[in-house]
């Protein structure tokens, strides 16, 4: 019955391709960086955060794969034990909005902006 479900559960990500993975890692007035998973459905969610942010146009200006994390395994072997570690990487895209001046001349409402300082 357990089975069933969670098999019941799990059907419609399954059906939608997957899981969306965005994570915000740092926002700024004027852009910011995303942790994106790599599948489809991730990069659009992106794209819709990046636009909503941004207020229309934005521009990546790096991306970049990231160790966030280490991942041991081990086997039994006849020889023994064998211990395997690998890094765990994610995507990170970092952005920028498009000028006042852009969004001025399309029409569109002007970002937010702020006096501070990253850092």
């Amino acid at each position: 019955m357990f089975r069933l479900s969670l098999l019941i559960l799990l059907l419609p990500a399954l059906a939608c391709g997957g899981y969306t993975f965005v994570s915000t890692v740092h926002r700024y007035p004027d852009g910011g960086t995303l942790a994106v998973r790599s599948n489809e459905s991730s990069w659009e969610e992106a794209r819709r955060r990046m636009h909503r942010h941004c207020a229309g146009d934005y521009a990546i200006v790096e991306q970049r794969r990231v160790v966030v994390g280490q991942r041991t395994t081990t086997e039994l072997t006849d020889e023994g034990e064998r211990v395997t570690t690998q890094d765990v990487y994610e995507r990170q895209i970092t952005y920028v909005c498009a000028p006042i001046e852009a969004h001025r001349q399309s029409g569109e409402t002007a970002p937010a902006t702020s006096s501070g300082s990253r850092g």
